[in-house]
This record gives C-alpha cells, sequence and structure tokens, in this order.
C-alpha cells in the first residue's frame, strides 16, 4: 500500500474512535504531521490529543528514523503519538522499534488500521508546557467555534471557518493571532467589493465604536501570485475603536478594483488560557452575541 492509501486507512480509523476533530497536515513549529485529532472526555474538563505520521511500504530503518527522531520532535507538542505504515512481514519488528521509543503502532492492511501497540499513558515524557499550549489553543478553537456554528469545518493553520462559505460574502470565522498569541472570533469577508457597496458604512461605523476596546478592525490585500499562492499586505491593522469613515470610504474606493479582505475581531481566550468545554463554548458564544448586529449590517445571513 502506498501512502495515500494508508492515510485513507488511518483517517477512518481515527473516525471510528469518535474524534470529533481531524486536522490532516496539522502545522507543528514548522512542520506538518500527517493527523492531529482531538476530542473532549466526559464531563468537558479536558481534551484528548493525539497525533499520528503515516507512511505506505517502508523497512525498520526508516521506521527507526520517523519513530525516534520525527515523532521524537513532535512528543514536545503532543500527548501521544502513533506511527502508522502497511504491514507485512516486518509488522512485529516495526511494533518493537515504536515501543522502544514510546510511540503507539497502527498496522495498516487494505482492509482497515489496527492498533498495535498504544503508549503507556496519555501523556509521553517529552511533553512540553509551553509547546503544548501552542497546540491546544487552537485545537480548543476549532472545537468550540464548530460546536457553535455547526456544519464541516474549513481549516487552516490557525484559522476555521464553515464549508462552503462565499469568500465575497460577510462570514464568521476563528483565528488565533501569534504575534498575539490571542484567539478571535471575527466576521469576516475575504473579498469585499459587494459588503462595502451594499452596506451602510455609516451604521457599519457607529456599530464598531461601541464595541469593548479590545476589538480590533483589520484590512489587507490579496494578491495572486500563481495557482492556490498568494501574498497578503496589510492595509489596517488596529483597535476597532479608532476607524474612521475616511479609512471605510478609502477601502471601499480601493475595493472596487482590488481583492480587499475586511474583519471586526473580538478576542475569546489567550495562548497560556485553558478551560473546559462550557466556557469555550460560552466565549465564542458571548462574542458572537456581541458582533450579531454587526454581522447583519454587512450583509451576513442567520447561522448557528
Amino acid at each position: 500500500m502506498n501512502e495515500t492509501e494508508v492515510k485513507k486507512k488511518v483517517e477512518a480509523w481515527l473516525a471510528d474512535k469518535r474524534y470529533t476533530l481531524v486536522v490532516p497536515e496539522f502545522s507543528i513549529a514548522g512542520n506538518r504531521l500527517d493527523f492531529l485529532a482531538a476530542r473532549w472526555l466526559e464531563g468537558g474538563y479536558e481534551i484528548t490529543i493525539v497525533g499520528v505520521e503515516c507512511k505506505g511500504e517502508t523497512h525498520a530503518a526508516e521506521v527507526w528514523g520517523i519513530a525516534n527522531e520525527q515523532l521524537g520532535r513532535y512528543a514536545r507538542y503532543v500527548p501521544k503519538l502513533y506511527f502508522a505504515c502497511s504491514t507485512g512481514k516486518q509488522a512485529g519488528q516495526f511494533e518493537v522499534l515504536c515501543r522502544a521509543v514510546g510511540v503507539g503502532f497502527i498496522g495498516v492492511k487494505p482492509d482497515g488500521a489496527e492498533l498495535k501497540h498504544d503508549p503507556v499513558g496519555d501523556v509521553g515524557p517529552r511533553l512540553d508546557w509551553e509547546c503544548y499550549m501552542d497546540v491546544r489553543v487552537r485545537v480548543a478553537l476549532f472545537l468550540a467555534f464548530e460546536e457553535v456554528f455547526g456544519g464541516e469545518l474549513r481549516l487552516g493553520q490557525d484559522w476555521c471557518t464553515r464549508m462552503g462559505e462565499r469568500p465575497d460574502r460577510v462570514h464568521w470565522s476563528g483565528n488565533f493571532s501569534r504575534s498575539e498569541g490571542r484567539c478571535y472570533l471575527n466576521v469576516n469577508v475575504e473579498h469585499s467589493r459587494y459588503m462595502f457597496g451594499e452596506s451602510n458604512l455609516s451604521e457599519i461605523l457607529r456599530m464598531v465604536g461601541e464595541l469593548r476596546q479590545e476589538a480590533k478592525c483589520e484590512a489587507w490585500l490579496n494578491v495572486w501570485v500563481g495557482p492556490g499562492r498568494r501574498a497578503i499586505m496589510p492595509l489596517r491593522m488596529g483597535s476597532a475603536g479608532l476607524l474612521t469613515m475616511n479609512e471605510l470610504e478609502h477601502l471601499k474606493e480601493v475595493s472596487s478594483t482590488k481583492a480587499i479582505g475586511f474583519s471586526i475581531s473580538l478576542p475569546v481566550w489567550d495562548r497560556n488560557q485553558a478551560f473546559g468545554q462550557e466556557l469555550h463554548r460560552q466565549r465564542i458564544r458571548e462574542a458572537k452575541e456581541v458582533l450579531d448586529a454587526l454581522y447583519k449590517c454587512m450583509g451576513g445571513q442567520p447561522v448557528g
């Protein structure tokens, strides 16, 4: 079996284990873990998070290198890790190698994936507090956003929105700002021409002015430099309370000929904060209630 086939079997295995969040190619310290999966434990006070690195046909030396070196780096960020690969006569040897470095082993055959070895305990000895919080803060955002807004998520490395949202219409999104170490709920539009052309800018400005001090307003220019590739240039970053009508009029003019993104955001929690499931949901709901009138004024349709 090749690596693509192995990944399909592993993704199905994770879904069968009732992980409510499964993120392919999850970004960790500049690298991409094949799968990160998470769910709230019973009671909703803790999140269980696991990672899986996949390989197709392989050999013992490569298994040792991936399990000991590559997954060893991820072990600072993810409490529990697994290596998955296509199994054959060397399956037993692969299991021994993974066991030696404290990594779980998932054997994959054409009929599905099977757990061959589970690491002892739910937290590995190399887990680092600060590194783990970089993962947990994003996982909590993705889980809470899905619970409040429903629907299948479209996920980036640090942001989420609902699948199928039109980029030229206003929608809800969540994001984690690495520079600030803070998660936000956003009223967001990626191509703002229609929003600026159809909305009452004076009313938008009034509503923005009534938001709490921590609210921020951002605008950016999207420049496509090739298929699936774009550069993003900030045009307006900072407090929403300092937004002026002149700025809105300028953005409206620019958006008539260029792809201008625009968002109004409220903070929901910081990187160094860890709550239970209900408080995360409550923070998202409260921010949604505050921004809901603005969302509708900008042309958003009711959801959730």
